[in-house]
């Protein structure tokens, strides 16, 4: 569960935008012979695109995404944008093409841009890796099995690249305060918490989120107990986890 979206790459979104945008308009050149109906369609395309995106969630691809997700969101982007294009050519009836052709033009669009994503998706994987760039520092705050499955993750799977800096114990005889735990978040330019909802009493998760509220941090929870799963909530999968 998703308490609060913090910041990530912010320049990758915007090339994403360029990218796409470029192949939209490189691709339908084709179809036009006046300079200003062509002008007409790329400013058309471009506001739409970017409007059926943000209401497709198209763009809302993360470290975690699975890559069915993306394909999924393809299908859905292109099913939009074939509407789209045949609004665009049935308001420009002189212009002269066939269903087909505006067809083929959706399919070969919609399978570079996602190709590209995919791509993008797999470098950033590999970039992570090699070059250690792109990485989140993370802590979790709670020991249990299921932070202990957090923990593997994390460690096992480096081109997600989330760098596990610390574990904090609640309980026991070496069990850390909630401060502690803030303070050496502080210390240690943390960019994500993950914190264990069964660990976590009422005051301390409320403190919790205040404190990610006001010093722009991610805080995720892990709905380790059987009374979160009865509640509407928005969870993403790390592997096989619920977060």
């Amino acid at each position: 569960m998703i308490y609060k979206t913090g910041r990530y790459s912010g320049f990758l979104r915007p090339i994403s935008y360029a990218i796409d945008l470029a192949i939209i308009h490189v691709l339908a050149a084709p179809f036009f012979e006046q300079r200003f109906v062509f002008l007409n369609y790329i400013l058309f395309v471009s506001f739409a695109w970017i409007a059926i995106a943000l209401r497709s969630n198209f763009y809302e691809i993360y470290r975690f995404t699975r890559t069915t997700n993306i394909l999924a969101l393809g299908l859905k982007q292109g099913a939009l944008f074939l509407l789209l294009v045949f609004a665009f050519f049935g308001f420009y009836r002189e212009i002269v093409t066939s269903p087909w052709d505006i067809l083929r033009y959706v399919i070969a669009v919609m399978a570079l841009i996602t190709l590209t994503k995919i791509a993008i998706y797999y470098l950033l994987k590999k970039y992570r890796i090699l070059l250690k760039g792109n990485l989140r520092r993370v802590v979790i705050i709670g020991l249990n099995q299921k932070t202990d499955q957090l923990r593997k993750f994390f460690e096992e799977k480096p081109e997600y690249g989330y760098v596990l800096l610390k574990t904090f114990n609640l309980s026991g005889q070496d069990a850390y305060s909630l401060e502690q735990c803030l303070d050496y978040i502080d210390n240690n330019q943390i960019d994500e918490i993950y914190a264990s909802v069964a660990q976590l009493d009422n005051p301390t998760m409320s403190q919790l989120i205040d404190y990610a509220d006001n010093n722009l941090k991610i805080l995720k929870f892990l709905p380790d107990n059987k009374d979160i799963y009865s509640k509407r909530l928005d969870f993403t999968y790390y592997g096989y986890l619920p977060i």
